[in-house]
């Protein structure tokens, strides 16, 4: 019904509505529901309008710098190659499959814990 009201189509909906619910729940359902749409929009904002409600806060701005920069030098440094690549090389310097798999393990383990901390 949400759907049917937002593209214009009110009497689906309280059809669709009346079919699901009784006929007091269903147009109590149908008036929040409308009350809902037309909140949205008064508040509805053009995307332009929207980037610059969240980048007008300081902090903001510098948690997308932070968050934008390691992105970036994670992919400049290659460290997804090393991980990927790391078990091969490890066996090409002469170790066997079981120890390559634990060398190799390290970094990610690393990884995983710096990686946790950051999100805790």
């Amino acid at each position: 019904p949400r759907w049917l009201i937002y593209h214009k189509k009110p009497q689906k909906a309280k059809k669709s509505l009346a079919r699901v619910q009784k006929k007091d729940a269903a147009d109590e359902i149908f008036q929040t529901i409308v009350e809902d749409y037309e909140e949205y929009c008064k508040t509805k904002m053009s995307f332009i309008a929207l980037l610059k409600n969240i980048c007008s806060s300081r902090s903001v701005i510098l948690a997308l710098i932070v968050g934008g920069s390691i992105h970036m030098f994670k992919n400049l440094t290659g460290i997804n190659a090393i991980m990927y690549y790391s078990g091969n090389v490890i066996k090409q310097a002469g170790f066997n499959n079981s120890q390559a798999i634990w060398f190799a393990s390290i970094p990610t383990i690393g990884y995983l814990i710096f990686l946790l901390l950051g999100v805790f």
